[in-house]
């Protein structure tokens, strides 16, 4: 194989409101440790606590990282259920699974920032609300750290705390909160839409239009001031429909409601009569009409209206989201980055080309256990492969054979390749309750009254971007 372009580092960041994976088994409710979202990007939830000494050393006052690092675990606690909830991403792990799987011809570098992109194809798969998103970086795993910290060939780099972010945001403006819970397979349906994003991020032609609209509502999430959000939403959408300058409006209205409205199979899919298709597609329209003669004004200091300065200030970002989530669905819908002559053509009766089957073998994508271990704890895939016969036995039966938790627990590789195991991928929960999670585009009684408000979302083995301006109508 081609020397690999990306990073090889694994890069882990905190993540608050990051809802717990839940299941039944043995008659007992458990969540997951950890998820793959696509090979290279894990979520991680940890309830592993340190003293300051643990982690700084005799003198932890005089540590400013140990001040970030508690507000950060602080932060993460309280959102996640008492968990410690991270994002690891390793890009050479992704690259080398595309082109293992044939999905690259050749090495292609593969940024940190792409696979935090992809982490929000994976919120917006999940139908989260502006309250999961990441908020600081680390350069180990929360576990890992008293085992770096007691290991003198580490410095002190490897507790360098680094916010992403506008850190503490006004509640006020913020939406509901994030569920605590979702249950499997809505996290595995999530997964499925997350490889599907990753298709489109890596292997189409247009795949830089839709990174960029994925940063961009990345960025927009990370802040509350609604002057912020409207650049990054007018962002967002310019990146996915590039226009030409004087066309912004009538373009990205025209081509966004067609985005935002599912035709076809995926209409029927979600239960959406065809004969409504029109009327649909007019009201999201008048979505983005007014979200963008609202944007304008603020961009250029016109005084708004009463009504607008009751949207602009209640239902603005709601309805953003609303409208980036139904033009993820379509997307995912479509198996490509439409040109934007496809979308032009599909105007009147939607994208109806059926969905590119993915070469992708159920098999590989069940197979995310042994990635992580092949990852992080590549002892453990090393016996594998020289005991036993893979064709004879699966990588989960082995553990379960070979190993007891307990000597899966002890720390065999460097400690920077092996976040401990505590006690497998499952934590009991006795007082679990699972909520429900709304539909992510618009639906009878999901988001269509919403639009109608306009004028005319353990024992289991399981940088900132430069900002286009608005132009003033």
């Amino acid at each position: 194989m081609a020397e690999l372009l990306s990073s090889e580092g694994t890069h882990y960041f905190f993540i608050e409101s990051g809802p717990l994976i839940a299941i039944e088994y043995d008659g007992k409710q458990k969540t997951f440790r950890r998820i793959e979202i696509f090979p290279g990007v894990w979520i991680e939830w940890w309830l592993r606590e340190y003293t300051d000494e643990e982690i700084f050393g005799e003198n932890p006052s005089s540590d400013a990282n140990a001040v970030s690092l508690r507000i950060m675990e602080e932060r993460s606690r309280l959102t996640n259920s008492g968990w410690v909830c991270q994002l690891a991403v390793c890009p050479t792990v992704t690259e080398q699974f595309l082109i293992e799987q044939g999905f690259l011809d050749e090495p292609r570098e593969i940024g940190i920032g792409d696979l935090r992109s992809l982490f929000m194809a994976y919120c917006i798969s999940i139908n989260a609300n502006d309250r999961m998103r990441i908020i600081g970086h680390i350069p180990c795993g929360w576990g890992d750290l008293k085992p770096l910290n007691e290991d003198p060939e580490y410095g002190d780099e490897i507790r360098t705390v680094t916010p992403i972010g506008q850190f503490l945001r006004t509640e006020g403006l913020l939406g509901e909160e994030m569920v605590k819970w979702i249950d499997f397979p809505t996290s595995q349906d999530a997964r499925w839409d997350s490889w599907d994003a990753a298709m489109l991020m890596f292997t189409d032609s247009e795949s830089h239009r839709y990174t960029t609209f994925l940063w961009n509502y990345h960025r927009l999430i990370d802040t509350d001031d609604p002057f912020e959000r409207i650049q990054y939403g007018i962002a967002a959408l310019e990146s996915l429909l590039p226009s030409k300058h004087g066309e912004i409006t009538k373009s990205i209205s025209r081509r966004g409601s067609i985005l935002m409205t599912p035709a076809g199979e995926a209409r029927r899919n979600q239960g959406l009569s065809i004969r409504t298709y029109k009327r649909d597609m007019k009201l999201n329209r008048k979505v983005l009409l007014r979200f963008l003669r609202i944007a304008n004004k603020v961009k250029h200091s016109i005084p708004l209206k009463e009504k607008e300065l009751s949207y602009y200030a209640d239902s603005l970002h709601q309805e953003m989201l609303y409208m980036f989530k139904a033009m993820n669905h379509t997307l995912l819908g479509y198996g490509k980055i439409p040109t934007l002559d496809e979308i032009d053509r599909a105007e009147g009766t939607g994208l109806l080309m059926p969905k590119n089957q993915w070469r992708f073998d159920e098999d590989v994508f069940d197979n995310d256990e042994y990635r992580w271990y092949l990852h992080f704890r590549p002892d453990i895939t090393g016996e594998y492969h020289r005991i036993t016969d893979r064709d004879n036995l699966s990588f989960i039966d082995f553990l379960d054979e070979y190993f007891t938790d307990k000597e899966l627990d002890i720390e065999k590789s460097k400690p920077n390749k092996e976040p401990p195991l505590e006690n497998g991928n499952f934590e009991e929960n006795e007082n679990i309750q699972t909520e429900s999670i709304g539909e992510i585009v618009q639906g009878e009684g999901v988001s269509q009254e919403h639009i109608t408000k306009t004028e005319s979302e353990d024992d289991f083995y399981f940088d900132r971007v430069m900002l286009f301006g608005v132009p003033a109508l």
